[in-house]
């Protein structure tokens, strides 16, 4: 399930957009690798190291961000990017255990939670960002 970027996924602060460009790139990846062998369990745990510390970031900049404009549903946003953060550590573990998941199933997950994070919430605060710009 690769997923292409699309403008009605834009937030209307490039930075971001361009963020979450890069993490929907780092969630594609996963889409290369055939579940069932250690090696393969090495790479997955490999992406999601990286989506975990590029998320990380983004995470970072997003509610500092938003913290600056004083947004309403920041601490939504921190609960969210929270549990996402969780759960891609979960995954790691499991992978590290050798009692991985299937990989189609982590993609789906982390795929449908980036676009309804994206679209349901991070899409609310791209006005904010245009009220404190004039």
């Amino acid at each position: 399930m690769v997923i292409k970027w699309k403008e009605e996924f834009s937030v209307g602060v490039k930075e971001f957009d361009d963020h979450h460009q890069k993490l929907l790139s780092v969630i594609n990846s996963l889409e290369l690798v055939e579940s069932g062998d250690k090696e393969s369990n090495h790479s997955v745990v490999s992406i999601l190291k990286e989506l975990y510390e590029y998320s990380k970031y983004h995470f970072a900049e997003e509610e500092k961000a938003l913290e600056a404009r004083a947004y309403a549903d920041l601490a939504k946003q921190k609960a969210e990017h929270a549990e996402f953060s969780k759960q891609i550590n979960e995954y790691s573990n499991l992978f590290l255990a050798d009692s991985e998941p299937q990989v189609s199933d982590v993609v789906a997950f982390l795929s449908n939670w980036m676009l309804n994070h994206i679209l349901e919430e991070d899409r609310k605060y791209g006005s904010v960002f245009k009220e404190k710009m004039h």
